[in-house]
């Protein structure tokens, strides 16, 4: 077929699908998109156009979007597609006609269908941008909770079995700060006064098994902890006592008591209490708070002393 002839039977099916427009109230091309959902204007505008002849997907689409019924409109397209040779379109220059050998009609010489393409900025891609910004945000919360959660249980006194030991852990009984990794999560300080007027403590130091030190099942051993007198008070009768639920055979075992050496003002008491670990493996989170010779909390509104171990095989 001539290139003319094929031009106008592009451009003659391209009016006719402008005047099925106009008769629609003449939509945009935008509008046209979204009435279809799943076509570009971009698209729509080419099929209008006369530069290239729709796909029947595209002339399909175009179709619904006008208002109008698909199953007027095919029987047009193929009659039109039959005087289109989109393959000659391809080739420059175009066989002479002598040379051509008739060829029986067949899929290969209709017209390739062009899909609607899309652009980014589309709707298309919204549902796949939520649902990895939602899995972004679930996994950033469950790793903050696992982040806070506490190794003890609500008792205080024991934690989960079986614990891992992190790397860097010290040595079992040996004395300083807490080995580089370990985090234990301490009960908040309140503001409520000492019992005493002018009483005053501080932490100093655990002088044995800091925190996540590992300890033996059913292995005794002392464990120290140095408090610094800090107020203008004798501690005189004073003792660290267990807090807690009563201890059982999966616990830590220890005294209810240890006592505080007298200790005035400016001076620092280390306090020593005797530990036997239970027969499995676990963590042993234990808690004291000073009680002065009449069984008050010295300081109800200090953090309590505690020590914090991992019992291993």
């Amino acid at each position: 077929m001539p290139t003319n002839d094929r031009q106008q039977t592009v451009q003659r099916f391209a009016d006719e699908l402008s005047a099925l427009r106009k008769s629609a109230g003449n939509p945009s091309f935008r509008k046209m998109a979204e009435t279809s959902g799943c076509i570009s204007h971009t698209t729509l505008h080419e099929a209008a156009s006369g530069n290239r002849f729709p796909s029947w997907d595209t002339t399909k689409q175009f179709v619904l979007a006008c208002g109008a019924d698909p199953a007027q409109w095919e029987e047009r397209w193929h009659a039109a597609a039959r005087h289109v040779d989109l393959s000659t379109e391809r080739t420059t220059p175009a066989a002479p006609p002598a040379a051509a050998e008739p060829v029986a009609a067949s899929a290969a010489t209709q017209p390739t269908p062009d899909r609607p393409r899309h652009r980014w900025w589309e709707p298309t891609w919204v549902p796949v941008a939520i649902v990895l910004v939602a899995a972004v945000a679930v996994a950033g919360l469950v790793l903050a909770l696992s982040r806070r959660s506490s190794p003890a249980n609500a008792s205080g006194t024991s934690a989960t079995a079986a614990p891992q030991v992190p790397t860097g852990q010290t040595n079992p009984g040996q004395s300083g700060g807490s080995p580089t990794g370990c985090v234990v999560s301490k009960a908040p300080a309140s503001a409520m006064p000492p019992v005493t007027p002018g009483d005053s403590s501080t932490f100093g130091a655990d002088v044995s098994y800091p925190d996540c030190a590992t300890v033996q099942v059913g292995q005794t051993f002392t464990k120290q902890w140095r408090l610094d007198n800090v107020g203008t008070a004798t501690w005189t009768g004073r003792s660290l006592s267990r807090v807690g639920a009563p201890q059982g055979a999966a616990d830590c075992r220890t005294r209810k008591r240890a006592m505080v050496p007298t200790t005035g003002p400016g001076h620092s008491a280390v306090v020593s209490i005797s530990v036997t670990a239970p027969s499995t493996a676990r963590t042993c989170y234990v808690k004291f708070e000073m009680l002065d010779a009449q069984g008050r909390r010295t300081f109800p509104g200090n953090r309590p002393v505690y020590f914090y171990v991992y019992v291993v095989n």
